[in-house]
């Protein structure tokens, strides 16, 4: 008995790790609204796509059927998508760039934790120097 409860908990455990895909139809009604079924809709032009969701129900992938057709704007979506992601994580570092600057304008006095060692303390001189330069460099780099 115990054998059969263990297959049972396994083979649970192992749909519950499968990805499901679905249709979805996707058009626009007369107010502009979109919307998206399961279902063709009988008085419009749908866009079919290819969903890919996990069991959670999270969309993993979208592919229209133009993508399937032509590869190559997935390919153009997918850099995109990249270039979209390279330039949030300048944004981010310009910020914590502009950050950095503005808590550093507190002087070389103030007590600060550098790395690799576990109390803050007053920075030398040279440190504040190079700390200075440090958060020059991030907003020169990243901030446009």
């Amino acid at each position: 008995m115990p054998s059969v409860f263990v297959v049972l908990t396994g083979s649970l455990t192992l749909l519950a790790a499968l990805n499901a895909s679905a249709e979805v139809y996707r058009w626009v009604d007369d107010a502009g609204q979109v919307h998206f079924s399961s279902q063709i809709p009988h008085d419009r032009t749908p866009q079919k796509y290819k969903l890919n969701m996990n069991y959670e129900g999270d969309r993993i992938e979208r592919d229209s059927l133009e993508e399937i057709a032509n590869p190559e704007l997935k390919a153009q979506r997918l850099e995109q998508q990249a270039a979209q992601q390279k330039q949030q994580q300048r944004d981010a570092t310009c910020q914590q760039g502009k950050d950095y600057q503005q808590l550093l304008a507190a002087g070389p006095n103030q007590n600060f934790r550098m790395p690799g060692e576990q109390q803050p303390r007053a920075m030398t001189a040279a440190e504040y120097a190079a700390e200075q330069r440090k958060a020059e460099r991030m907003i020169s780099e990243n901030c446009r």
